[in-house]
């Protein structure tokens, strides 16, 4: 949503609507850390190929694109950039329209990254 209001509104409508959506986005961005932590976390427990599955993700030839990509740019970055807005750090204006776009294309991109890896690093067994 926020992501509308900065396309249809520009710096005017997310400098009014920005206030209403900042806490919210930041609780999600932080849930969706979470839930990805608590689904690696719950496939390392696993069955042998979702751990090793988990081992390839987190370890193996694609764990830079899962920790750089997924993790730093996909969540990192833009829950830092939310949390910096709410806490004041970065000034409002234009600026801050250019971050925040760029925070967006940042969580894009790392959503793509997550079903690139994943998509790569599993590995399949026989049914149980």
């Amino acid at each position: 949503l926020p992501i509308i209001v900065l396309v249809l509104g520009g710096e005017a409508g997310l400098q009014v609507a920005g206030p209403v959506f900042w806490p919210s986005l930041l609780i999600l961005l932080l849930a969706n850390g979470f839930v990805l932590l608590l689904y690696v976390w719950g496939m390392s427990t696993g069955t042998i190929p979702a751990r090793e599955s988990v081992r390839r993700l987190v370890r193996g030839e694609h764990c830079w694109s899962f920790w750089l990509g997924v993790v730093g740019i996909g969540l990192v970055a833009p829950t830092a950039v939310v949390a910096l807005i709410l806490g004041g750090g970065l000034a409002s204006g234009s600026n801050l329209a250019v971050v925040f776009a760029a925070a967006c294309v940042a969580v894009q991109v790392g959503c793509f990254l997550l079903r690139d890896t994943i998509l790569r690093v599993g590995v399949y067994g026989y049914p149980v």
